[in-house]
């Protein structure tokens, strides 16, 4: 067993999620469902644009996975009945010659094997390299559009564990085609305080720069005391007058 590179922690573009994991699902499937596995891995070996331990195992599996139906195929016909084993790994029969029935289930073992070692590795972030599969493999990745990280040197921006991957390598979102632009952007936290400015002294004499207008003052008027009314005091020529 040779381990040809050891990946750093990364995510993926595909779900933003970390790399080793999406990585041993690809071995997973392939081994638990075989044609469905084997779909999804070769679906995700031509949408995965971050990650090149991704496309290493989908790939991996896929190659491993058209293999084995190659030679249960060849087995089935030399046992005159026909059988891809489209539903797993396990899918050996026995009947016939005896002797190709055990090489179904020698290259089922194999490949269960393969798939597990494969799994443990991608999870370990490490490529696990066999010498003509993983020829095979390599050919194939080397043939289409590369990864944005193959394991060389740091993580580029946008795969580093914990960020927002959106395809590419900047990690910048896509512009948007609304017509109304890009959605507000809103505070997280508050906004920070400005410290208080002692304003400037005031010299004497300078409080106001225009003095305010004043009213023009008016002369008070004096008020004269409210006139007394008269008590009545009848005539000295009329009754009632005093020494009459």
């Amino acid at each position: 067993m040779k381990i040809a590179k050891v990946y750093q922690p990364h995510t993926t573009s595909t779900g933003n999620i970390s790399a080793n994991i999406l990585a041993l699902c690809c071995c997973a499937l392939t081994l638990l469902f075989g044609v469905v596995g084997f779909a999804v891995s070769l679906v995700l070996f031509f949408i995965e644009r971050n990650s090149g331990l991704v496309k290493y195992y989908a790939m991996f599996s896929s190659v491993l996975w058209v293999a084995k139906t190659v030679l249960n195929a060849i087995f089935s016909m030399f046992q005159g009945r026909f059988s891809i084993g489209a539903f797993g790994v396990f899918s050996f029969h026995w009947g016939g010659s005896i002797l190709f029935s055990l090489l179904r289930l020698l290259v089922a073992l194999a490949v269960i094997a393969i798939l597990v070692l494969g799994a443990i590795q991608a999870y370990q972030w490490k490529v696990w390299e066999l010498p003509l599969l993983s020829n095979i493999v390599f050919a194939i990745c080397n043939a289409t559009e590369p990864a944005v990280y193959t394991g060389d040197g740091p993580v580029p921006p946008g795969c580093e564990p914990g960020s927002v991957s959106f395809g590419d390598a900047t990690g910048q979102p896509p512009p948007s085609s609304s017509p109304y632009g890009q959605p507000p952007q809103y505070y997280t936290n508050a906004p920070p305080t400005q410290p208080y400015t002692q304003p400037p002294s005031v010299q004497p004499g300078q409080e106001y720069l225009h003095a305010p207008t004043q009213a023009p003052a008016q002369t008070p008027v004096p008020m004269q005391p409210p006139e007394q009314p008269s008590v009545g005091v009848p005539p000295a020529d009329e009754p009632g007058y005093p020494g009459h």
